[in-house]
């Protein structure tokens, strides 16, 4: 897989930090915050495997932050107890959630393999 590369400069990101939290199917999902290291843009990556009755859904998008914003989520994700747990009860995980759901009309969409959904009929 390409490494991610940011979307002002073209520049590499590194990983800041991460933190895994549920979605609403049960499963995890993976969020991740980077920054450029040539101009130290900040970028949120979400990503997750989407396991439900008929399949599996791959996908992954990214939302450029500000710079408030990057620093805001640094600050709550390294405060964060339990980064791996996805029912860990910081305020980290709730304000992730939101901050997400709040900028749906900011998101890149990076992979979304619908293709991956099989239908699965066991009465045939």
């Amino acid at each position: 897989m390409a490494k991610n590369k940011c979307s002002k400069c073209k520049g590499e990101l590194t990983k800041i930090s991460h933190i895994t939290n549920i979605h609403i199917t049960g499963d995890d999902k993976n969020i991740s915050l980077y920054s450029c290291t040539n101009c130290n843009n900040g970028t949120l990556f979400v990503s997750m495997y989407a396991n439900v009755g008929y399949g599996e859904n791959y996908f992954k998008f990214r939302i450029d932050l500000t710079e408030s914003e990057a620093g805001e989520i640094k600050e709550k994700m390294e405060n964060c107890p339990e980064p791996k747990n996805e029912e860990c009860n910081c305020p980290a995980h709730d304000f992730l959630d939101e901050f997400e759901i709040n900028n749906k009309d900011r998101r890149v969409i990076l992979a979304d393999e619908k293709d991956r959904w099989v239908y699965n009929n066991k009465n045939n």
